[in-house]
């Protein structure tokens, strides 16, 4: 028996020193858990994502925050002749110049106007939708008829934010373009856009009902769509009072998106012992689930004793945040057992 303890010895040594091994290296190489895009709304700029974006890029994820022309650090740019079609091409020429595919792409409050052209534009770039207490317009609708559903009057340039915005340093709200919120919006490819996967997160304020949110219309038209709804007890904006909630929930409906099959990490056992408390370490630590086949349940039952039966043979973690760490693994690889087996038999 002491040549079985210690080839089961070196197999678990194997094991433990080759799982670090492969998440060190491929951390490096392997592509992030997504690539999300964030669109800000109306008088904001991507600073108020800054936070969030920090949340979602240390839970593995690449996360642009796009400021639109004229708003935010890019006021210096605002003019009169700024619309709908401006902020578009932003976020989609952000796509196209930084290369993305398999986006998930987020839109906020007025943010929903610009996701809903950039996705009719591209919609082969565009992995998952996420409207965020924003805006969802039908094709031929301003972000005022929207909202409203009365036109704006063409009489003023910008719009000045809805609350009162005292005079100080950056970073602060700006006036937005008021052509931004006048431009109807032409939308042509919606038959490809009704197949890309889309959510809706409506967020209350305390003590409200849903149907008493401005933004109540747009969760019922999500909810004819059949989309995904999510409400959530917040104000307008989440972004900058609720940024954990935020970030997780964001980091959940993302990772969901990340592959239609959760990568998984095997590591292949003969022991109870470490091997067995390091996987499920790291089923705490990246969550997941963690099944374990015992010696009695595998194929290697033929060649051990009963009393060896109940031992743990193979652990396998499923969980998307290993999709980090590139394709699925075997450690110490999948006919391991049977050499080891005919070594014993000979």
């Amino acid at each position: 028996m002491k040549p079985l303890c210690f080839s089961a010895l070196l197999v678990m040594t194997a094991a433990l020193a080759v799982v670090p091994s492969v998440r060190a290296e491929e951390v490096a190489e392997s592509s992030s858990r997504g690539t999300i895009v964030i669109v800000h709304g109306a008088w904001g700029a991507g600073y108020e994502w800054k936070d969030v974006g920090r949340g979602l890029r240390a839970k593995g994820f690449d996360v642009y925050r796009p400021t639109l022309t004229g708003m935010g650090e890019r006021s210096h740019l605002a003019n009169p002749d700024i619309d709908l079609e401006t902020h578009i091409m932003d976020v989609m020429n952000t796509i196209l110049f930084e290369s993305l595919d398999d986006v998930i792409l987020i839109g906020h409050s007025y943010g929903g106007m610009v996701i809903t052209g950039v996705a009719d534009r591209l919609p082969d770039r565009i992995k998952k939708l996420v409207y965020f207490d924003a805006f969802l317009p039908e094709n031929g609708e301003s972000a005022d008829v929207a909202i409203s559903g009365r036109e704006r009057p063409a009489t003023e340039d910008f719009v000045k934010p809805m609350w009162n915005v005292t005079p100080g340093p950056p970073p602060h709200a700006v006036p937005q373009p008021a052509k931004t919120l006048r431009q109807p919006l032409t939308l042509t490819q919606q038959d490809a856009v009704a197949k890309i996967p889309t959510i809706y997160i409506l967020t209350v304020d305390p003590g409200a009902t849903p149907e008493e949110d401005a933004f109540f219309r747009f969760y019922e038209r999500a909810r004819a769509r059949g989309w995904k709804l999510i409400e959530m007890e917040a104000n307008h904006v989440p972004q900058v009072t609720r940024v954990p909630e935020i970030v997780q929930l964001l980091a959940q409906e993302a990772g969901l998106a990340s592959s239609p099959a959760m990568t998984s990490l095997s590591i292949y056992l003969l022991l109870d012992g470490n091997c067995a408390q390091a996987m499920r370490f790291y089923r705490d630590c990246l969550g997941g689930q963690l099944t374990m086949t015992t010696v009695g349940e595998s194929p290697m039952k033929a060649f051990f004793p009963e009393s060896m039966h109940g031992r743990v043979v193979n652990a396998k973690l499923t969980s998307p945040a290993i999709t980090r760490f590139g394709a699925p693994r075997t450690c110490c690889g999948d006919g391991w057992w049977r050499r080891w087996a005919a070594r014993r038999r000979e």
